[in-house]
């Protein structure tokens, strides 16, 4: 392990707020290198657990609800899309008959 990357990711996390750590872990807890996450569980544990176990779960439920929030939104844009298409089968069987109608009485 680096000890200069582990001190610079230590310092760097120990200047976070309890919010931005709870991001951290909860969105790139994976993709950390080794002296980050170490640096990373070194922060977190001269944190108070309670408080900081609050914000992460205030944290997933703001995540939820976006999550939520967004499926929503492409739920009413599948729904518009259908109607859409809906609409434009009606129109060109519309101008279908309607063609056929004039082709027939000419």
């Amino acid at each position: 392990m680096d000890a200069e990357q582990f001190e610079f990711f230590k310092e760097r996390y120990s200047r976070m707020s309890d919010e931005e750590l709870a991001n951290l872990l909860i969105g790139r807890h994976e993709r950390l290198s080794d002296e980050a996450n170490v640096a990373l569980s070194v922060v977190l544990e001269q944190k108070d657990p309670a408080a900081f176990s609050r914000e992460i779960r205030e944290k997933v439920s703001d995540l939820n609800t976006q999550a939520q929030a967004a499926a929503q939104a492409v739920q009413k844009q599948q729904e518009h899309n259908k109607r859409a298409r809906r609409a434009l089968l009606v129109f060109f069987i519309a101008v279908a008959v309607i063609f056929g109608v004039v082709t027939f009485l000419r």
